[in-house]
């Protein structure tokens, strides 16, 4: 089963519904896309059966990008359930000649493709609006695994995204440079007339995690370790010992990956620093536990407790809990080679 709009090596930035309804699954049953109001007020207020039974935190996510109240959100799914109910049979009885369906506006309406134009009546009775289009469903997404094998062994330049979009009834190639995108067509084999090459300077970049306990270089030299990550403000970074550097002291990650630099230092004496992050690290409230799984921190609880305390929440009632060393607090002593 496709999810209509599929990325390849980078996701593009979605609308804050089309995220919220492909987060609920629904639409996954038959490939469907969703765009929806963030109008609040539009939304109908009388639950739909099929939405029973939904995380609060999904519940919270589409409140808070969509403005929708819990029974709005309830709402607003059990109408995506049903139409991808409805796809999903269209989908099995077109046949060859499915193209692809999609939801939009706050009633869910579906539209579903066809490159027949005799399913048109099917389609209209199922309650769907229909659409004649020239490519199937299964003709973009062939072109489109046609040029994921062209990367199976190297990244292509200047191509950061390609993907299947039903709306428009073609797969769109992202390109950085002029000229990349129809040579990307070639070297796949793929007709230039199922594809749209839209021009982007958007490049893949990846993100790591900065936890307690983390080894971290300074000047591409001597190792300290993170004691725990921190933001000020919308700036992200870490809380280490003051010994480890001083301002300006530019550190890279435990992996060698350029990190941020040394804001401030306080050392002898007291011995504390903080360490302002680049873009490519996210502060988590997390500790390496070293091959134990990782310890999630909060508050001004210490990491050993909290691992503590989570393994007496699993442990059946009337056991004992049997001794264990606290790999969180004492990372310098467990802390894997450099490299």
């Amino acid at each position: 089963m496709e999810i209509s709009v599929e990325r390849s090596m980078l996701r593009r930035r979605a609308m804050a519904a089309c995220a919220a309804t492909v987060a609920v699954g629904a639409l996954a049953l038959a490939g469907l896309t969703g765009t929806a109001s963030a109008d609040p007020a539009a939304a109908p207020s009388t639950p739909v059966a099929g939405a029973e039974g939904l995380s609060p935190g999904l519940l919270k996510a589409m409140r808070r990008a969509l403005g929708l109240t819990a029974a709005q959100a309830r709402t607003r799914i059990g109408e995506e359930t049903r139409a991808a109910a409805v796809a999903a049979g269209l989908r099995h009885s077109l046949g060859a000649g499915f193209a692809g369906a999609r939801v939009s506006g706050d009633a869910a309406e579906l539209t579903v493709a066809t490159t027949d134009a005799s399913d048109t009546a099917r389609i209209t009775e199922a309650g769907a609006r229909a659409v004649v289009v020239g490519h199937s469903l299964a003709e973009l997404t062939s072109a489109k695994a046609a040029l994921d094998r062209v990367t199976l062994h190297r990244a292509p330049k200047n191509i950061p995204v390609w993907y299947v979009d039903v709306r428009s009834n073609r797969v769109v190639v992202e390109a950085g440079r002029s000229g990349a995108g129809e040579a990307f067509l070639a070297e796949a084999g793929v007709p230039a007339a199922r594809v749209t090459i839209s021009q982007t300077n958007a490049q893949p970049r990846t993100f790591t995690d900065l936890r307690g306990g983390d080894a971290y270089y300074m000047n591409g030299s001597g190792r300290c370790f993170i004691g725990f990550s921190v933001k000020r403000g919308t700036q992200g970074g870490f809380v280490s010992a003051g010994h480890c550097g001083t301002p300006g002291v530019s550190t890279s990650g435990y992996n060698q990956q350029a990190q941020g630099s040394f804001q401030g230092s306080t050392f002898p004496g007291r011995d504390y620093s903080w360490v302002a992050a680049n873009t490519g690290w996210t502060p988590r409230p997390l500790v390496n536990g070293y091959g134990n799984g990782d310890v999630t921190v909060t508050g001004s609880t210490e990491a050993w407790r909290a691992r503590r305390s989570a393994a007496r929440a699993r442990r059946p009632a009337g056991t004992a809990a049997r001794s264990s060393s606290a790999t969180a607090a004492s990372p310098t002593r467990r802390a894997p080679s450099p490299g």
